[in-house]
C-alpha cells in the first residue's frame, strides 16, 4: 500500500506489535520512535528485523549518535548536529560519532555548526557504507 509521499506512517511506544506488523506488511516505508522515547535495544532491533523480513524500510526519530548500533535502520534524524545549541564539537571516527570538546554556545556559532555538519555528514557516509555492506551480506 502506498501513501502520499509526504506521509510516513509511524509506530509509537505503547502501540501494539500487531500494529507494527500491519504497518510493515502494508507500507514500503514506516517510522518509529527512537531511544530517547524508550524504543531501544532489543525492542528496536526486533522492530527493525521484522520490518526487514517484510521488505519495509524504517526511519527512526531522534536516533543520532547511536545510529551505528542499529545497522538495519534505513534513515534517522536528529537535531544535535546544531552544535552551537549544546556547545558540542563531535568527531566522526571509525564509524562512530564521539563527543569532542565543549565550546561556548554562542561563540562563533556559524563556524561551530558548519564544523558539526561536516562531522555528521562523515558519520552518515560511514553508516551508508555499513548499511550497504550488510545488504550485500544478506543477499548472499
Amino acid at each position: 500500500m502506498s501513501v502520499h509521499p509526504c506521509v510516513l506512517p509511524a509506530w509509537h511506544n505503547g502501540d501494539t506489535l500487531e500494529e507494527w506488523y500491519y504497518l510493515t506488511k502494508n507500507y514500503d516505508y514506516v517510522a518509529t520512535q527512537g531511544p530517547k522515547e524508550g524504543v531501544k535495544g532489543k525492542l528496536l532491533n526486533y522492530l527493525l528485523f521484522t520490518a526487514r523480513e517484510n521488505d519495509c524500510k524504517v526511519h527512526v526519530f531522534l536516533l543520532g549518535k547511536s545510529a551505528h548500533k542499529y545497522p538495519l535502520v534505513y534513515s534517522c534524524d536528529v537535531s544535535s548536529w546544531i552544535g552551537a545549541r549544546w556547545g558540542d564539537l563531535p568527531i566522526a571516527k571509525h564509524g562512530t560519532l564521539l563527543v569532542g570538546k565543549k565550546v561556548a554556545r554562542r561563540k562563533m556559532y556559524h563556524l561551530v555548526n558548519t564544523y558539526n555538519l561536516c562531522q555528521w555528514v562523515k558519520y552518515a557516509k560511514s553508516l551508508e557504507s555499513l548499511h550497504k555492506s550488510i545488504e550485500r551480506n544478506i543477499e548472499k
